[in-house]
């Protein structure tokens, strides 16, 4: 009996032990397989998006540059061109998808095309997640399949994340959408991206227990946590009760998640994903690193160590426009260079809570040496008053003093007004830093005979007539000499009663009460053959469309003011005009610049009032 048990034993043949998790679980090598390729895939269709759109930008500015000289010379008629429909049905589509607005809170918004996009990269993500997720036992959403994955494709958005939230975007140079505009779909793709951990997190609870895998299953939660409290931190109302303290938090957890001292961001795997990991932090320190490179060429006098003698020369002065309003000029670097609605982040260490504090704002002037005038050797930032760091400028503004201050930019993605027939430019207050130096590279690049556009109208929405100080200097030089091919209007509105005006009068005399020449220069302006002062609030909607009704061809409307203003501007075109192109009318670029946090006023239609709302919408949302 003995011998043939030793026989029978002899001829069956038992796997080795490298071969039993084969054996025992038929869907491991499918399993990894999948998890390999799937997070390739996913990162190689939102490249080629990204792709997609880069080259679509790159061909529309060839296109706008191939034909700026080309002015459109059809007229308005009662019969259909079809010649127009391509061009009818683009802006169409704009209209669609760019001007139709879906509030999301008090005051944030999305429109058609930033919704279908977080939706589709939704989509993708969440797809390649759970596609073919079905075990060979026919279990169907089988978490072994989908819960590695899950946070595979997660580390694989790591890169995408990160270069979304960079303010040197490379994104934004192939495609041409603001830095900031992308910064809100970093915060979205965070979101997404912390949805994706804790799918992966709870689809690993149990086979983390069974195989005895505590540790991991340790590290995971941590590194979930810390993005999750990110995620939080990031919501509009908590991170704006204290943006600078949300500055600190957001680099510490970031670090944290990641990977410092190889506890958090799947560092419980970073044997299997180094190649996502790694590129974020290289990518994110690069980032950092031009920066600083930025800073110390941009502001060379201060760190020359041979040229103590000329430290002074890029010093800002701050002055003291209204009780809530201040201008502060600089000394252009002679190397500095800018596009006309840029921004830069200024540091004034005098000032800053911290070191390292900056804050972004724009240029009210332009980059040209346009006959040696005040405005184009220096930069100049209008800018009104709030907590923190502007409170703290205002209170050591002084006239005779001069301030250190760090320039670090150019930044943002303004407009190119390039090929236009007609350029509206519409302005709330501070806005005006935006839409004027837009006005003035219009301006002079008509003076130098390269008709950059037909007509510019430009709207200025103010509280009171003294505040058209702020530009008089800078406005009226550029008023001079223009070319009777090019239309040009300014159109001022003072929206403050005289009452209101009364009695805030006195707290303005207070704050400078030398000021002799102001009726002067308000005077200066009022006279020029081109400058329109009007009482009351504008009709935007109306005034829209009587210059729409007016014009063809090409025409370009920008707007930078409070949220009424912006969504008044916007209702105006956003209704699609197929047939009205069809029969000659304008194609309409529109671009509204939001304000960061201010003072603003509402309008809805039959009043103004105003109340105190903080918003960063040019910064993110």
């Amino acid at each position: 009996m003995l011998p043939s048990i030793n026989l029978i034993a002899r001829t069956i043949s038992f796997p080795s032990l490298g071969n039993v998790d084969a054996v025992v679980n038929p869907d491991k090598n499918i399993r990894n397989a999948r998890i390999v390729e799937y997070p390739k895939q996913a990162l190689y269709f939102i490249a080629s998006f990204i792709a997609l759109v880069s080259l679509c930008h790159f061909f529309s500015l060839g296109y706008r540059y191939a034909t700026r000289n080309r002015f459109s010379d059809v007229q308005r008629r009662d019969r259909i061109l079809l010649s127009r429909l391509p061009i009818a049905l683009v802006d169409t589509l704009r209209a669609l998808f760019f001007r139709q607005t879906i509030p999301i809170g008090s005051s944030f918004t999305l429109n058609l095309a930033e919704l279908c996009l977080i939706l589709g990269y939704l989509g993708v993500l969440f797809s390649w997640t759970f596609v073919n997720s079905t075990s060979t036992t026919g279990l169907r959403a089988d978490p072994q399949y989908y819960a590695d994955r899950a946070g595979r494709i997660a580390a694989s958005q790591l890169p995408v994340v990160i270069a979304l939230g960079m303010r040197n975007n490379i994104i934004s140079w192939f495609t041409g959408v603001s830095f900031d505009k992308l910064n809100n779909l970093h915060r979205i793709s965070v979101r997404i991206l912390c949805i994706l951990i804790w799918i992966h997190g709870g689809g690993r609870v149990r086979p983390s227990y069974m195989y005895g895998l505590t540790q991991w299953l340790h590290c995971g939660p941590v590194a979930g946590s810390a993005l999750s409290l990110l995620v939080i931190l990031t919501i509009r109302p908590v991170r704006q009760r204290n943006y600078e303290l949300f500055l600190l938090v957001h680099f510490v957890l970031v670090l944290y998640f990641i990977g410092v001292r190889r506890l958090p961001l799947f560092i419980h795997k970073v044997r299997r994903v180094p190649y996502y990991g790694w590129p974020s932090m290289v990518m994110s320190g690069l980032e950092r690193l031009l920066r600083l490179i930025r800073l110390v060429v941009y502001n060379f006098s201060y760190f020359n160590p041979f040229g103590s003698n000329d430290t002074k020369s890029q010093d800002a002065t701050v002055d003291v426009l209204t009780e809530s309003v201040l201008r502060v000029t600089i000394h252009r670097p002679s190397h500095f260079h800018w596009r006309s609605g840029q921004s830069v982040y200024l540091s004034f260490p005098s000032v800053n809570t911290y070191p390292l504090q900056a804050h972004p704002f724009t240029i009210a002037t332009i980059d040209e040496a346009d006959e040696g005038s005040f405005a184009e050797k220096r930069l100049i930032f209008i800018f009104r008053v709030r907590n923190g760091f502007t409170k703290n400028l205002m209170h050591v503004a002084s006239p005779d003093a001069t301030y250190r201050v760090f320039i670090n930019g150019p930044y943002s993605s303004p407009p190119l007004l390039v090929g236009y027939n007609t350029v509206l430019l519409i302005a709330g207050g501070t806005g005006i830093t935006f839409t004027l130096p837009l006005f003035l590279n219009l301006i002079s690049r008509a003076k130098r005979d390269e008709r950059p556009c037909q007509k510019v109208l430009f709207v200025w929405a103010i509280r009171r007539a003294e505040h058209i100080c702020w530009i008089e200097d800078i406005l009226m030089p550029a008023l001079i000499g223009i070319p009777s091919s090019t239309e040009v209007a300014v159109k001022i509105y003072v929206t403050k009663s005289e009452k209101d005006s009364e009695k805030e009068e006195s707290s303005v005399e207070e704050l400078d009460p030398n000021d002799s020449s102001r009726s002067q220069r308000i005077g200066r302006v009022v006279d020029s053959e081109y400058v329109s002062f009007t009482s009351g609030r504008p009709d935007l909607q109306d005034m829209n469309q009587r210059e729409i009704e007016k014009a063809s061809g090409r025409m370009s409307i920008n707007a930078c003011g409070p949220h009424g203003l912006g969504n008044t501007v916007r209702k105006a075109v956003r209704t699609p005009r197929l047939m009205d192109i069809l029969r000659g009318g304008p194609t309409i670029n529109l671009h509204i610049e939001k304000f960061g946090s201010v003072s603003i006023w509402i309008w809805d239609g039959n009043q103004e009032l105003t109340l105190q709302l903080v918003v960063n919408t040019r910064w993110g949302v």
